[in-house]
Formats: structure tokens, C-alpha cells, sequence
């Protein structure tokens, strides 16, 4: 198996679906056959159609339209937990059945990238970004209007499975505009969107529910708002960015402007068998969970990670609204303390990349994807210290500080491994990111859908210090992960059919 490095031309590579690659995947030892007078290819390596040379302006304005609609998905998905009491008053429902519209939505999450993940690496990036973009749009309204508690599920569900095109695309356009020193901070900015947005939609939904002239209706209406916004930014914006359909636009119009119907581009050249299309769309995802050790443990200890994110949506209200009595919408305060703690781990994780990179390009040694764990391993150190902060400084007998004060190491704890888990997962796997993080999300959003079901009677039944102990311990006990795969990891990619060295 080769060990060179990948030219931007094999990131961006469009994955065979001819009879020689029978799996439809991007491998580390594809060789391109001698191109011939026909084959159109960029104008050099400073052609300014390819991504990757596009203007820093015009890439950092693509990056953030990107983190914006990835934003209104995350913030969506628990803006309406704060609406559990409401609706299951006003559908005579069980309190845990009304939790379940947190729980669909993030279902939701785990059944989009089976279509988002694959087709973004078949089609492009662009139409089904923007048509699952829409289509969550779409059922935001459907739960905004819907009569019946069963209408809101269905629709919660749709919510998830259609946004989640944000989160699965997204990646596989960072490899297409960026190199290896910047892509890592474009992630780390768009990463924290989908940690940011979760927190802050119950501090606003609990305003918006308690505020009887609006009622849970509208956190909906909010949501589409801002939405609707973010999809008139990037209708304006947002281009294709992956090379190989680029390329079959250019073969196309060339062959039009000079009536040579020979001209062709290499995705033209690999036809599409049925057996590899299905595959490609079905199950090159889960193919690659099965045959990547990597991806696997990374994915567990994400999954974790995201279940904590959604537990605290449970926690922190029954921790200081039940526990200590404080009221509806200033219980959700607190969740600003994690807030801090992303915020300050973006910034934490910024000098950390840059002095990492940065020195070993001065000695002209190539960055690795393992030079993204080192903040892993602090940061899951930092949220294990956090939790168990949390839980036993939770007693109504202590005062509220320091309680709160644990938040922003929770924050940026969670922060701190969720990131690197994605920038791991991306530099390793490149061309195939898209499929990777598609597995990535599946599993992690399954797991997580199950957390606020079972948060509020772990509390009720354990107590807070107990039930919040629990998850330090899980937490601690994944720690060794990142350190093996820092020392082995190199190791273990030289194993894989998928991973890049």
C-alpha cells in the first residue's frame, strides 16, 4: 500500500464505481491512468476555478454561511425541550412521551446521513446541502402548525433527518476549500456550532414558553426565522466546491463552445454499476465503522460526549429548578456557564493547532492527523473534572457558585474532544470524510437520542451527584483512548483501505 502523501487532486478525487473498485470508496493507493489530449483537468495548479485557490474572503464567507445553518439545525434540536410541560398538558400526555420530541428529532440525526453522507461524495456538496436545508425548513412549519401530538413527533423527526444535511456535508467542504493548516480551524469554528447551538436553545425556549403572548409555538417560529435568513445567505454564497463535478461542468461546456465530443473529465470515465451505487449510497458508511478501528473508538467516545451534551438538557433544570428550587427560565441560566467553556476551548484549541502546525512546518515535516489529539486528551481530562465538580457541589445546603462554576469546565471539556474527534476523523480519512462522519453522526446521534429519556428518572432515582458520577466514571474511562491512538494511531491507519497517511 502507498504511503505518500495525497496531492490535493487525490482529496478531492471522485471514488470509482467501474468494476475494478468494487466498493465504491476512495483508496489510499488509487493510481489516476495517463490522461490523454481529451482529459480536461484544472489550468494548472493555480487555476482559479479549483476550491482550493478560491479567494481567503470567498472561503471564510462559504465557512460561515455553512456554521450558520449548521447553528439553527443544533439550536433546533432542544429549543422545544423546554416545552416538555407544556405539551404534555395541553395533549394529556406522560411527561417522558413529551421528551420524546427531543429524542425523535435526534433520531433524526441518525437516519439523514445514510442518504446525506455517500450522495455529498456522489452528486456534490451543494444540492444536498441546500435540499435538506429546505426540507428541514419545511417541517419546522409542520411542527409550528401541528394540531396533534403525533404530527409533532413525525415532524420533529423530519426536522433532524433533513437539517442533518449540515452537519454531514459540511465537512467534505472544508477538504475541498482548505488546506491542512487552516481546514482544522475552519472545523473548530463550525464544530462549536453544533455544541453552541443545543445549549442555547433552552435558555430561549424557556423564555418563549414561559411568555404567555407567545407560547411553545413559537420557538418554532423563531427557529424558521432565523433559518430562512441563514438560507438566503447561502443561497448567495454557497457554490459547488468538490473538484470532480466541477470538473464535469467544465468537460461539458467545453464540448459545446468547441464541438470536440471527445473531451471528457476523469468522473466520466467511471461508469455506475448498480452493485457499487448501492454500495456507495447504502453502505459504505457503516462498511467503513465495521473496518476502521479508528473510527470506531473515536465514534464510541463521541457518542458519549453528544449524549452528555443532550443529558444536560435534563440535568442542569432538574439540578437547579427541582433540586433547588429556582424558576422556570432562570433555571436555564446556568447553561450559559457552558457557553463560556466552548467559547474559551475554541480559543484554547486555536493556539494549541497553530503552535503545533506552525512548528513542524518550520521543519518541514508534514502535519499528521494525530497532531489533533493532544487537545482530546486535555480536554477530556477537564470534563471528567467538571462533572464530578458538578455533582458534588449540587446540594441545595452549598450555595449555587460553584456549581456553576464547574459549567465552563464541562464546556470546555466537551468541546475539546468533540472537535478533535471530527478534525481526527477528517484528516485521516479525507476524500472519504463525508462517509466517515456520516457513521460518525449515525451512531453518536442514536445514542445520544436515548439520554434525555432516561436523564430525568437517573436523576430523580440517584440524585444529582450520583447520576452526574456515573457519567464522570464512563468519562474517565474512555481517557486511555485518545493517548493509544496518539502513540499508534499512525500505526493503525497504515491497516486501512480508507485512511490517507
Amino acid at each position: 500500500m502507498s504511503t505518500k502523501a495525497p496531492t490535493d487532486k487525490e482529496r478531492t478525487q471522485a471514488p470509482s464505481f467501474g468494476p475494478g473498485d468494487d466498493d465504491g470508496s476512495m483508496t489510499q493507493g488509487d493510481q489516476l491512468p495517463e490522461q490523454d489530449a481529451t482529459l480536461v483537468d484544472w489550468d494548472g495548479p493555480d487555476d482559479p476555478a479549483n476550491p482550493q485557490n478560491w479567494s481567503t474572503r470567498r472561503k471564510l464567507l462559504t465557512t460561515i454561511s455553512l456554521a450558520l445553518c449548521t447553528f439553527s439545525v443544533s439550536f433546533g434540536s432542544s429549543i422545544l425541550a423546554s416545552a416538555i410541560g407544556v405539551l404534555s398538558q395541553e395533549y394529556h400526555v406522560s411527561p417522558t412521551v413529551a421528551t420524546l420530541n427531543v429524542t425523535v428529532y435526534v433520531l433524526g440525526f441518525a437516519a439523514g446521513p445514510w442518504v446525506w453522507g455517500p450522495t455529498s461524495e456522489y452528486i456534490g456538496r451543494y444540492w444536498p446541502f441546500v435540499i435538506g436545508y429546505v426540507g428541514f425548513l419545511c417541517f419546522t412549519v409542520g411542527v409550528a402548525c401541528a394540531q396533534n401530538i403525533y404530527a409533532i413527533m413525525i415532524c420533529r423527526f423530519m426536522q433532524g433527518a433533513w437539517g442533518v444535511a449540515t452537519v454531514t456535508v459540511t465537512p467534505g467542504v472544508f477538504v475541498d476549500l482548505w488546506d491542512i493548516r487552516t481546514r482544522a480551524l475552519a472545523t473548530i469554528a463550525w464544530a462549536a456550532t453544533i455544541v453552541i447551538g443545543p445549549t442555547m436553545g433552552p435558555v430561549i425556549g424557556s423564555f418563549t414558553v414561559k411568555n404567555e403572548s407567545l407560547g411553545w409555538r413559537w420557538t418554532m417560529w423563531f427557529t424558521l426565522i432565523i433559518s430562512a435568513v441563514f438560507l438566503l445567505l447561502i443561497l448567495i454564497i454557497f457554490e459547488e466546491t468538490w473538484g470532480p463535478i466541477l470538473l464535469q461542468k467544465k468537460a461539458r461546456q467545453l464540448r459545446f463552445k468547441t464541438k470536440n465530443w471527445a473531451l471528457h473529465s476523469e468522473r466520466d470515465k467511471s461508469p455506475v454499476d448498480s452493485k457499487a451505487l448501492l454500495q456507495k449510497y447504502g453502505l459504505k458508511p457503516i462498511q467503513m465503522l465495521v473496518r476502521e478501528p479508528i473510527l470506531l473508538f473515536i465514534t464510541l467516545y463521541n457518542s458519549l460526549i453528544y449524549g452528555v451534551i443532550y443529558l444536560t438538557f435534563e440535568a442542569f433544570p432538574y439540578s437547579f429548578g427541582t433540586v433547588r428550587g429556582w424558576e422556570d427560565g432562570v433555571s436555564s441560566l446556568p447553561f450559559l456557564s457552558l457557553l463560556v467553556g466552548y467559547l474559551g476551548a475554541a480559543v484554547i484549541q486555536t493556539i494549541i493547532h497553530l503552535q503545533t502546525i506552525d512548528k513542524k512546518m518550520a521543519k518541514g515535516i508534514r502535519p499528521s492527523p494525530e497532531d489533533q489529539l493532544p487537545v482530546m486528551i486535555l480536554g477530556s481530562c477537564l470534563l471528567t473534572i467538571g462533572l464530578f465538580w458538578f455533582a458534588w457541589t449540587s446540594s441545595p445546603n452549598i450555595t449555587w457558585v460553584p456549581q456553576v462554576i464547574a459549567g465552563p469546565f464541562i464546556g470546555c471539556g466537551i468541546n475539546m474532544v468533540f472537535v478533535p474527534c471530527l478534525n481526527y476523523l477528517i484528516e485521516c480519512y479525507l476524500a472519504n470524510a463525508n462517509s466517515a462522519l456520516a457513521a460518525n453522526t449515525i451512531i453518536r446521534s442514536a445514542v445520544a437520542a436515548g439520554f434525555p429519556i432516561f436523564a430525568t428518572p437517573m436523576f430523580a432515582n440517584l440524585g444529582v451527584p450520583w447520576a452526574t458520577s456515573v457519567l464522570g466514571f464512563l468519562c474517565l474511562a474512555f481517557i486511555p483512548a485518545p493517548i493509544v491512538f496518539y502513540f499508534y494511531g499512525k500505526k493503525i491507519r497504515g491497516w486501512s483501505k480508507f485512511a490517507f497517511e
